[in-house]
């Protein structure tokens, strides 16, 4: 408020003057102290998002591991352990057309058919054994 009043003293004797260098203050102030909310608002907004934002790597690129999967389920031993990747391994490609190291959503369908092809094989032979 002093700066304000020191200024229209100075400029006094020019009224007209006067009023525009007032207008030009405030339009100054308004503008850097807009700025400076501006900068300190889109601050806060971006480090937010950054807080936020769920950390992922990408599908392709992340690891699973096979511990933390099978958690709960028994294997009996390492070489158990070692037949069920061996076969898991298999599965990689499967139904989709191309040669690929991956396990799609289509291998784990053709998986899943082959799976409850055997169980009701397996469910036949034994109602025809009995």
């Amino acid at each position: 408020m002093q700066e304000l009043k020191l200024l229209v003293e100075m400029v006094a004797s020019l009224p007209q003057l006067a009023v525009w260098v007032v207008i030009a203050f405030y339009i100054y102030k308004i503008v850097i102290i807009g700025s400076i909310y501006g900068v300190i608002r889109f601050g806060v907004a971006k480090l937010h998002d950054w807080a936020v934002t769920r950390k992922t790597l990408p599908p392709i690129t992340q690891q699973i591991s096979l511990e933390d999967i099978l958690h709960g389920i028994v294997i009996t031993s390492d070489e158990t352990k070692n037949l069920l990747i061996a076969q898991i391994r298999r599965v990689c490609g499967k139904n989709t057309g191309i040669e690929s190291n991956y396990i799609h959503e289509r291998s784990v369908d053709w998986l899943r058919e082959a799976i409850n092809d055997k169980e009701l094989k397996d469910l036949k032979a034994k109602k025809d054994a009995k």
